[in-house]
């Protein structure tokens, strides 16, 4: 990656930063068209905006908003809530396991990448 010091170059002129954004452009579509349904499903459930917008920031996957949002709207013990979540999200696991030869021997910030604070 370029590295500026002077600080007078700004990010976007940066032909990776240029590259990475044409690269995730095709993926954008369906991300914001997936997160779309999902927050309708929400709102339409009864769950309301304030409450939506929090379980958008809380939970990774959409998938499992909605495989939860059918418990949480029938009221559903709150454990049966959380293991719903869990059994559908454990394929997250099963991914990064996949890709522990690839980034096993990296320090631990350099695997946390831009999901860690203050990258």
């Amino acid at each position: 990656m370029h590295d500026d010091t002077s600080g007078t170059s700004p990010l976007w002129r940066d032909p990776a930063f240029a590259r990475g954004f044409r690269e995730l452009g095709s993926a954008s579509l369906g991300i914001g068209a997936w997160g779309l349904v999902t927050g309708v499903a929400m709102v339409k459930s009864g769950l309301g905006v304030p409450l939506s917008l929090a379980m958008t920031l809380l939970v990774f996957a959409g998938s499992a908003q909605l495989a939860a949002l059918p418990l949480i709207v029938q009221g559903a013990p709150m454990w049966l809530v959380w293991a719903t979540a869990a059994c559908v999200n454990l394929r997250f696991v099963i991914f990064s396991a996949g890709w522990r030869p690839y980034f096993g021997h990296r320090p631990f910030w350099q695997k946390g990448g831009p999901c860690l604070p203050g990258r």
